[in-house]
Parts: structure tokens; C-alpha cells; sequence
């Protein structure tokens, strides 16, 4: 019996999903299972990136399909991207799999499910879809497609049916796993499980890194971080109207750390408002993130609010598990805030109160005790 996974991304590439999605692969490999990934040839933050065809990484075969390479930012160019990853990786699969095998399904590209459901019914392997955010209702949610549209609607059907076919379905929260109960996908065909970080990389350090904190000039400030993509379903607008308010303060700077669509509007606002107190940085190496993250005062989550129970940020627990605390902004009562409530481990502030987020900072800066204890 073997595991395949299909992502669009893998090893080594390091963007969140694939980074979740590597630990568990190679967990099993480690437990003598045999395990095969099928993804693309690129990486999230470069599209060019050239990966080998195959490759075998701790006993894990990696089998990267052919796509084209337009990247993110442009929507048509996306499309046929995930066109041909649809049709090579599902391709592939069907040479891989067999009657008995477990196919593990993310949700990059979007709808991956429904042709992966064709193949496992053809072939007799079990199905799993590890569900990472729910499309079309995102495309919704950021007008790409209309709410109440036939396209839309129709959308929604066919990845139901999928659901509904698969063996079960894996969400990363219990927000999103009502919104699947509302649209008819049992219970029983439902399980949460949250995603993670490898407690091994990442965990509280007893100080800053010091040879950071040189490089990037944050010695002695008050450090804001955003770490991670930045991307339509993030908002930003809170951000710079603190950092405006804040901007004679040169005690607190504002750190991004990442990429996306989102990060490179950000920072052509902020130079065009001439703030200076953004720093931006591009994805830092994984071995690096306990540094990187270990760097910030406070760290930032942002979501807008109609993504709640669509999409869970996943670069909370990398937060937490450097033990640092986050301020949400976006609904407080998503999935996200509940877990920053129970555990102590910060502030969630509604996207309509975001007039509080510099007199928050301003508090904690004037008393750095608090972010400590």
C-alpha cells in the first residue's frame, strides 16, 4: 500500500502548506511507510524555480509534474498554471495509484479534489482531501466571483460531490468544518485536525539574534513583525494608519517578512507616504525562522472578515511556538482569536476597532514587560 500526496508544492520548497505538508511525509517515510508526492517543478516564491523531475529526499519518492511558470500575480497566467498541474499531476496519479492505496489531497490548486476523486474511483484507491481553505467560496469573498452566481454555484457542487465521494476530509478548524456541515458533507466524514510547526525548529529563545538585529538595524526597537505571505484575503489598512500615527515614533519599527500580492502594495504605499518605519524582508530559510521569528516584540495575524471559516493563519503557530504574542485583526470571533483567548496569547481586535492597534503598541512599547510575561 502506498501514500501519495499531490500538492503544487513540496520539499524544499517553504511556504506554510508545504512546510506542513513535509513534516508529515517524512514522518511517515521515517515509520517505514511508502510514500510518494506529486507536485510541481516550482517553488511559491519563484515561479521559474527549476526543481529536479524526481527525485528520492529520506526515502520519499517526489515526482514533479511539468506546468507552466507565470507565478501569482497574474490571474490569467495563474490559471493555466493549475490547468496543467490538473492535467499532469492527475496523470500521474493514475500511473501511481492502486486499488487499496491512500491518495492524500490538498487544496493547492484549487478544486484538486475533483479530478483526484475521478482517478481513485477508477482505480479503487482511498481518497482523503486535507483541506487547507474552501474554494470557490474565497473567490467569492474577494469578488472574483459573483456570491450567487451560476459559476459559483456550480462550483460548490462539483467539490460537494467530491466530498461526499471521498473516504473523509480533513479541516484545519472547526469554523471551516461547520461551513462543509452547512453545505451537506456529514459529520462523520469530517475530522479537525490543526495545523503545525516542528516544535524542534521552533521554540522560545532566551534572547534576540543578535547578528539580526545588526543586519537589519533593529537594535534597541520596539519590533512589529508580519511574517508570511501577504496576500487579497489579508487587509493591511490597520497597519498604515498605526504606523502613520506612530511614525514620530522611532521606537517602534513595523518588520515584514515575505511576499505577495498584498506585500508589494504595502510597500509601494508606504514609500509613496514616505514611512519609514517599515522594514521589508523577503521568506527567510526555514532553519532560520526561529531567529527570524524570535526577533519580534509582537507579532501580527490579519485576515478579512469575510474569509472567517474559510481560511485559518496558519502562521499563528509558528508565533506561539516561539512564544510570542499575536494581534489578530479581522473577526474576533474566527478560529484564530478563540485560540489566542484560551490560550493568554494575545489580543484579537475587530476590523472595525482598528483605531485601537496604535494605542495598543504604544502601551506595550512604553512597558516591553508585558510581552514578556
Amino acid at each position: 500500500m502506498k501514500i501519495i500526496f499531490l500538492n503544487r508544492y513540496f520539499y524544499p520548497d517553504e511556504s506554510a502548506t508545504s512546510q506542513v505538508l513535509s513534516d508529515v511525509a517524512f514522518h511517515l517515510s521515517d515509520k517505514n511507510h511508502d510514500v510518494s508526492i506529486i507536485t510541481s517543478r516550482q517553488k511559491y516564491d519563484n515561479a521559474l524555480a527549476k526543481l529536479p523531475r524526481s527525485e528520492i529526499a529520506r526515502n520519499v519518492k517526489i515526482y514533479r509534474v511539468w506546468t507552466t511558470r507565470f507565478g501569482r500575480y497574474s490571474l490569467p497566467g495563474r490559471v493555466l498554471d493549475y490547468f496543467f498541474f490538473y492535467l499532469f499531476s492527475v496523470t500521474r496519479l493514475f500511473i501511481l495509484c492502486k486499488k487499496g492505496d491512500i491518495v492524500i489531497v490538498k487544496t493547492d490548486p484549487p478544486m484538486l479534489s475533483v479530478p483526484a476523486r475521478v482517478v481513485t474511483g477508477l482505480t479503487g484507491a482511498r481518497q482523503i482531501n486535507w483541506i487547507q481553505d474552501l474554494f470557490p467560496e474565497i473567490a467569492m469573498a474577494v469578488r472574483m466571483l459573483q456570491k450567487d452566481s451560476f459559476t459559483g454555484k456550480s462550483l460548490i457542487r462539483i467539490r460537494n460531490a467530491s466530498l461526499l465521494r471521498s473516504d473523509l476530509n480533513v479541516v484545519i478548524g472547526n469554523r471551516m468544518r461547520d461551513k462543509l456541515v452547512d453545505e451537506g458533507i456529514p459529520a462523520g466524514k469530517i475530522r479537525v485536525i490543526h495545523n503545525w510547526v516542528d516544535g524542534g525548529r521552533i521554540a522560545p529563545a532566551d534572547s534576540k539574534n543578535e547578528t539580526l538585529l545588526d543586519q537589519w538595524g533593529l537594535n534597541g526597537k520596539f519590533v512589529v513583525m508580519y511574517s508570511g505571505n501577504l496576500g487579497r484575503v489579508h487587509h493591511y489598512r490597520a497597519v498604515v494608519d498605526a504606523a502613520r500615527s506612530l511614525v514620530d515614533n522611532k521606537g517602534i519599527v513595523f518588520l515584514f517578512v515575505g511576499s505577495g500580492i498584498g506585500m508589494d502594495r504595502l510597500r509601494q504605499e508606504t514609500a509613496s507616504l514616505q514611512l519609514d518605519n517599515f522594514i521589508f524582508r523577503p521568506y527567510q530559510p526555514r532553519e532560520e525562522l526561529q531567529h527570524t521569528l524570535g526577533l519580534a516584540d509582537v507579532h501580527l495575524i490579519t485576515l478579512n472578515n469575510a474569509m472567517t471559516g474559510l481560511i485559518v493563519p496558519s502562521k499563528y503557530y509558528g508565533i506561539a511556538a516561539a512564544g510570542k504574542p499575536a494581534i489578530f485583526i479581522g473577526d474576533v470571533n474566527d478560529e484564530i482569536p478563540q485560540i489566542i483567548r484560551n490560550s493568554e496569547s494575545g489580543i484579537a481586535i475587530d476590523t472595525g476597532d482598528v483605531g485601537k492597534l496604535a494605542g495598543i503598541l504604544r502601551d506595550l512599547e512604553n512597558n516591553r514587560q508585558l510581552v514578556n510575561d
